[in-house]
């Protein structure tokens, strides 16, 4: 939510939808990845609708990155006090734990610490808290984060024989199953950058403005060029590995890869900036109804609690292979479940 005390609009539909179809493809890997930890579902296609909800997903499996783009935004959109710096960390400190528990295999009361994407926000974000008050700082890191994402790190350092945290937190490393997930370089630069943009959008009122007035013809010409050149590059994710692989593929893409696909991401952001798209999708009930949903104005809780589910279903993995459509229940049930009960712990006053 961002404040309308300074002028700007209290939801942006557009990030909203663009944050819930994100998910939806998230949703989709980490039910397979959880359950059966394959680089492929051992389903048969023609008894499940798994499988059409993994064509869609390949299409967008960087959906991970464009979450923390969103959701960065969004975080430095707004001026945060103490509390709510605390609040997240708390959050993101509950999450390693959630995650150590689904990566847990000795049992329902066993916990397996790895390099994951909760370790990696709670390291990323902390330069961002000590700039959080410094607009020249806030503006250096964004700058310094945009470097980094064009920039192949893992291929100027070769790993030692037996990496350690601290490289696979760094660089990642692919010498393991599982390996190579949200290292620290490059992929901070995503967090470093669009909380930057966040910032600047919501403290200036000019910038609010020129972004609200629309696409002018001039802008309008840049995105199709940067479009157009990204174009024959599209695709170059859709054979995706949707179990341990994931890792290494995903964040090891040449940069140009990466910027080719996630142009559109960013060119939705900025569209979903325009006061013509978001009064547009204002008025459309089923916008409205995506912006009301705890999905997008308690994410963050909701991304926790989609990781116990995922983590408690998965302990019917052999029912799953002899009931296919059971899979399918336990994969579309996630997000529903999660928002109902999210929506019952708010009115618990939690």
């Amino acid at each position: 939510m961002v404040d309308q005390s300074r002028g700007v609009p209290r939801r942006i539909h557009g990030l909203d939808l663009i944050r819930l179809f994100s998910m939806a493809a998230i949703v989709t890997f980490h039910s397979s990845e959880t359950v059966f930890y394959t680089d492929v579902n051992p389903l048969p296609p023609d008894r499940t609708v798994y499988h059409l909800l993994e064509a869609y997903a390949r299409w967008i499996p960087f959906s991970g990155f464009t979450i923390v783009a969103v959701s960065s935004f969004l975080y430095g959109g707004k001026a945060r006090g103490e509390r709510t710096w605390l609040a997240l960390l708390a959050l993101l400190t509950a999450g390693v734990f959630a995650l150590a528990w689904v990566n847990g295999a000795d049992g329902v009361f066993s916990l397996a610490f790895e390099w994951d994407v909760y370790s990696f926000l709670l390291a990323a974000l902390l330069p961002v808290y000590l700039a959080r008050n410094s607009a020249a700082a806030t503006r250096a890191l964004g700058a310094a984060g945009f470097a980094l994402l064009w920039l192949p790190l893992w291929e100027w350092f070769e790993p030692p024989d037996a990496p350690g945290l601290a490289f696979e937190a760094l660089l990642g490393f692919c010498t393991r199953a599982g390996g190579g997930g949200w290292p620290l370089l490059p992929w901070s630069g995503l967090i470093w950058s669009f909380f930057a943009w966040g910032r600047e959008w919501g403290g200036s009122e000019a910038l609010r403005s020129s972004l609200a007035a629309g696409i002018r013809r001039r802008e309008a010409f840049v995105w199709c060029a940067a479009l157009a050149l990204a174009a024959p590059l599209w695709g170059s994710y859709l054979d995706v590995p949707v179990g341990p692989g994931f890792g290494c593929f995903m964040f090891r893409k040449p940069p140009a890869v990466f910027w080719a696909h996630f142009v559109c991401v960013v060119f939705l952001m900025r569209a979903s900036l325009a006061e013509p798209v978001n009064s547009a999708l204002a008025s459309s009930a089923a916008a409205r109804w995506v912006s009301s949903l705890q999905w997008s104005r308690r994410f963050g809780r909701c991304y926790v609690l989609h990781l116990l589910f995922l983590g408690a279903g998965s302990l019917f993995a052999d029912l799953y292979v002899a009931h296919p459509r059971l899979f399918d229940l336990y994969l579309l049930s996630n997000m529903p479940v999660v928002e109902w009960i999210s929506r019952k712990l708010e009115r618990a006053g939690a």
